[in-house]
């Protein structure tokens, strides 16, 4: 035997995690004095009910019958692991109907999901399809129902070519949609529009190249957090809530002049 077959035999006594039983090693220490992390283990082990004779030598053994306590006098006891104080699940209603509830999540993260889907999600929904929307006009009054070959830059097709065959995997799951557009990330979408080749179809759009550009690039950073489950700030849905103004006033005046 040995004391790597105490501490695996130890670890199946008290049913707990190496974790746990380090926390308990601690303790051991901090209640019996000065000594090394394997004689804390097995003195552990001792006052646990298991025969360390079985696993050391004698000089180990009586080394750990003498950091046990005198005769007579009881151990301090080892602190239990505390446990997560139960709590009711706080409801949420998002929208009209749909109701959620978590058993573990804190009410401030079950008031940021209602937060989120009713007032910044949308946005971004709206902002991000209503370019992919504008494009897909331009570009096919420029070239057809096919200007995704023609015109869509290289790299961009590549990527959403290869998403396409990624999805083609799941077939148990919904399809993105019906034109490779819809596979784009928000930042393709600007490609698509600088691309020397596209530029002179959207020019009488934008009041300059940049334009579109500078809110993808401030509204990127906030789409991200989203993407990862996390809320923005008060700040950052506002700077949303304005974007989103901006391209559909632009994009009225631009119905308005007969451009779209």
């Amino acid at each position: 035997m040995s004391y790597r077959q105490l501490r695996k035999d130890l670890l199946a006594e008290l049913k707990v995690t190496p974790q746990r039983l380090s926390q308990l090693t601690k303790q051991i220490k901090q209640a019996y004095g000065p000594m090394t992390t394997q004689e804390a283990v097995c003195l552990l082990a001792h006052l646990k009910g298991l025969d360390v004779a079985k696993y050391l030598d004698p000089a180990h053994v009586e080394r750990v019958r003498q950091l046990r306590p005198p005769s007579g006098q009881a151990p301090p006891p080892l602190a239990k692991k505390p446990r997560l104080a139960a709590r009711m699940p706080v409801q949420v209603t998002i929208g009209r109907d749909v109701q959620l509830a978590d058993p573990v999540l804190p009410r401030r993260t079950i008031s940021e999901a209602k937060l989120m889907a009713e007032r910044v999600y949308p946005i971004m929904y709206i902002f991000e399809n209503s370019v992919r929307e504008v494009i897909g006009l331009v570009m096919a009054r420029a070239h057809g129902n096919g200007w995704w070959q023609i015109s869509a830059p290289r790299e961009v097709r590549q990527k959403v070519e290869g998403r396409i065959q990624k999805e083609e995997r799941t077939p148990w799951h919904g399809k993105r949609g019906a034109h490779p557009i819809y596979y784009t990330d928000i930042d393709d979408l600007t490609r698509i529009v600088r691309d020397r080749r596209n530029w002179p179809h959207f020019a009488p759009l934008f009041p300059s190249q940049t334009w579109l550009t500078q809110r993808v690039e401030e509204i990127t950073p906030s789409r991200n957090v989203i993407a990862h489950s996390n809320p923005l700030g008060q700040d950052d849905i506002k700077r949303l809530e304005v974007y989103l103004t901006d391209w559909q006033n632009q994009i009225r005046h631009c119905l308005q002049q007969g451009l779209l």
